[in-house]
């Protein structure tokens, strides 16, 4: 149910992403001089956490797109890398206000647990710091780091919709005014609550998530979203990545 959820979660949120983009420029400006990629209450993000970002982003999306990538796409994934980057340090500053911590422990589990570094079920230490290198550039030290950060956002996220109810009355009435009686009530009752819920969480993470954004202090570096300047000859078709 939970990974249902983060879906459909996902889903909404990346449809909202352009938008809350769209607003970044009309609330903050343009990008001006600036040495980080942006900062969020104060705390920076560094344009080498970006560009790692980005990097794995584009990687990704190049291989989705079987190798085609247009300037208008890398923009796009430059845009969802800075957006994904200020959503999760928003989060993790309201995890952290709110006291939910992550263990050692927690990390080692979720990542023995992950089938990419595994082989016949069982974890293989070379295999995982081969699929690092090779496939997400990444140190141990930096992946257990956003495994932290994921566990950590992930149990900030089930704390927000887990406020989330649907009572008997509030059931009954709903199925008595789609459906003009109750008949048939106590067959479909457990499935409509589930609907119903669902609605519920994904409403109250929304609005969560925007009073969140809209009591932060964001300062952006837009320069770091511009595709780079590439000089190339009159007779030299343009050579993109």
């Amino acid at each position: 149910m939970m990974n249902q959820m983060r879906k459909h979660m996902k889903t909404v949120l990346w449809i909202v992403a352009g938008l809350f983009i769209i607003g970044i420029f009309f609330w903050y400006g343009t990008g001006g001089l600036k040495t980080y990629a942006a900062t969020v209450n104060g705390t920076r993000i560094e344009i080498q956490e970006f560009q790692s970002e980005f990097s794995r982003r584009i990687r990704r999306y190049r291989e989705d797109s079987e190798g085609t990538v247009t300037d208008d796409d890398a923009m796009m994934v430059r845009q969802q890398a800075l957006f994904s980057l200020i959503n999760q340090e928003l989060m993790l500053q309201e995890a952290k206000r709110m006291g939910i911590t992550v263990s050692d422990d927690e990390i080692i589990q979720t990542i023995r647990s992950l089938p990419q570094f595994q082989h016949e079920g069982q974890f293989h230490p070379d295999i995982y710091r081969n699929v690092l290198n090779f496939n997400l550039g990444m140190t141990p030290d930096q992946f257990e780091e956003m495994i932290r950060r994921s566990i950590a956002v992930q149990k900030l996220e089930q704390a927000v919709i887990s406020t989330a109810i649907v009572s008997d009355p509030e059931l009954e009435l709903y199925y008595k005014t789609e459906y003009g009686s109750m008949d048939n009530f106590q067959e479909r009752a457990m499935e409509l609550r589930e609907e119903i819920l669902q609605e519920k969480r994904i409403s109250l993470y929304n609005y969560w998530m925007e009073n969140l954004r809209q009591n932060a202090r964001i300062d952006i570096n837009f320069n770091v979203i511009q595709p780079p300047q590439r000089t190339e000859r009159p007779d030299e078709p343009a050579r993109l990545f």
